[in-house]
């Protein structure tokens, strides 16, 4: 069902919904669930995540990727969702949503808000995980802010409410926000600017994904242009390992493949899954043509032994996505779920 749209190319997925049922289940999703005014910024902190650092299932260290003086523009078209937004019919917003006032949008999954009693806070959006405005390697990434660029404008098309009590260990509220009731992550995925954590358990949420990344939309497709290399794919999987994962890291690997007839240098790309606590520099590595490439989460049986201690790839569904030095995805899959 899968690949990067775009190119044409497409990967099996085990156990995911047809295309016409995942439609049906966004569909669903955004008939149910959400004043503003808007100003999005650069923050001065930052250019990113070490690899291997562990944040957690909620994604980025705040402000993480924002760095000053940065041009706010998308580099890339914009999908449907923003604009179709602004003549959608309002619905009630969940039970106990608190309206709220957006004072600024830090990137394509957080924000700075007033609450209703006036007061401050950091929100980090719950369930999703948008493309950081600093790639790895380093460099302003189109998709970046094209996420934080659809994440203003669906939020100004209407009402804006808030739910949620929880804080992650940087003191952000872990929040689901809604436009004039509708849910604003399930656009932000629609739209191919955001990415679904399996872990959230939210089928409207994955089968929105699916649909995205068949359709090419966003991040999915050319929104900021092709890849620096087109020909790479990823190849089998092997995201459950014999026996105890944990005790079997040698055996969870992922093969990327070069279908191309040049070699390709993965210096500054990175392999990545939908969370931002695994991403991984593919720095002194490179993919000769016709050649597949196995990556092990252990330090043995790889061609790219990536030396973790725990496991990288979900048995219980995952993204894994090759994304070029630019941050622009180059081959991705679903795998299991």
């Amino acid at each position: 069902m899968l690949g990067r749209g775009a190119t044409g190319r497409r990967l099996d997925v085990v156990d995911t919904p047809t295309l016409a049922a995942a439609v049906a289940l966004v569909m669903a999703a955004l008939l149910l669930a959400t004043g503003c005014t808007l100003t999005v910024e650069s923050s001065d902190t930052d250019d990113g995540v070490d690899v291997g650092v562990d944040l957690g299932e909620t994604g980025e260290e705040p402000g993480a990727g924002d760095s000053p003086d940065a041009d706010s523009s998308a580099g890339g078209a914009l999908a449907p969702p923003a604009a179709e937004a602004e003549d959608r019919v309002p619905v009630d917003p969940p039970q106990g949503a608190e309206p709220v006032t957006i004072d600024r949008v830090i990137d394509g999954d957080s924000l700075e808000v007033s609450l209703a009693d006036g007061s401050p806070a950091e929100v980090r959006m719950e369930g999703i995980n948008a493309p950081e405005l600093n790639a790895i390697a380093g460099g302003r990434t189109c998709a970046g802010e094209a996420a934080r660029a659809e994440l203003t404008a669906l939020l100004s098309v209407g009402e804006v409410t808030l739910t949620g009590e929880e804080f992650d260990r940087f003191d952000r509220l872990l929040a689901r926000l809604h436009v004039d009731g509708h849910p604003v992550e399930l656009d932000l995925i629609a739209a191919g600017w955001a990415l679904a954590l399996w872990s959230a358990e939210d089928p409207a949420a994955t089968a929105a994904m699916f649909a995205a990344a068949e359709a090419g939309r966003g991040w999915w497709g050319d929104g900021c242009g092709p890849p620096a290399a087109d020909a790479l794919a990823i190849g089998a999987t092997q995201a459950n390992a014999p026996g105890d994962d944990r005790e079997n890291l040698d055996q969870e690997w992922v093969e990327l493949v070069n279908e191309g007839d040049t070699a390709v240098d993965l210096s500054g790309w990175v392999l990545r899954d939908e969370t931002t606590s695994n991403r991984f520099l593919l720095d002194g590595v490179t993919i000769d043509p016709g050649e597949t490439l196995r990556v092990v989460t252990g330090r043995g049986g790889g061609d790219v032994e990536l030396g973790e201690d725990f496991p990288v790839w979900s048995n219980n569904g995952e993204t894994v996505l090759l994304v070029d030095p630019e941050g622009v995805i180059a081959a991705w899959a679903f795998l299991g779920g």
